[in-house]
């Protein structure tokens, strides 16, 4: 199995939150903006390589900790995070590929990337003690890496919404 490696830089602003995205060889592949003073109700996802490609992040709510992941109009995924003794787990329900489980801890920030019982992806913290977050991601080269990428940054919104 090939994996595709990304790393995933946090940039935290006074008044908004954007990230960059990078491949294995440091080339950015993604551009991602807030567009909003909250920085969580609205994110947008600029894919270098794909011009026409541009995923919408939106928080459901702003009491809720469900997102929702847009191409255009047509809905793509949905992203919950689950109730858990045992760590941070999200389920996605995407358009494309279906049930998505992510398991993980929220305080190391490690998870995994499930379809079934194939792992797909693993996503681990690379900076633990920074101002601004980075994250290291593995994932299975036949999957759609933009909508795990938009998953990763999902759970950060949701970890630095629920650390206040």
């Amino acid at each position: 199995m090939d994996f595709l490696k990304f790393v995933i830089e946090e940039n935290k602003g006074f008044f908004n939150k954007e990230y960059s995205i990078k491949d294995d060889t440091g080339r950015e592949v993604v551009k991602v903006e807030s567009k909003s003073v909250s920085a969580v109700q609205k994110m947008l996802f600029h894919f270098i390589d794909f011009p026409g490609l541009n995923y919408r992040i939106q928080r459901e709510s702003f009491f809720s900790s469900k997102f929702q992941i847009f191409n255009g109009d047509v809905e793509e995924a949905v992203i919950a995070k689950e109730f858990s003794f045992s760590g941070s787990n999200f389920i996605v329900n995407s358009r494309s590929y279906g049930k998505i489980s992510v398991k993980g801890d929220m305080m190391k920030s490690n998870y995994t990337f499930s379809v079934g019982e194939n792992e797909i992806a693993r996503i681990s913290r690379a900076r633990v003690l920074a101002f601004n977050d980075s994250y290291g991601v593995a994932l299975d080269s036949e999957w759609d890496y933009g909508i795990i990428l938009a998953i990763v940054v999902i759970i950060d919104l949701v970890k630095d919404l629920e650390s206040g």
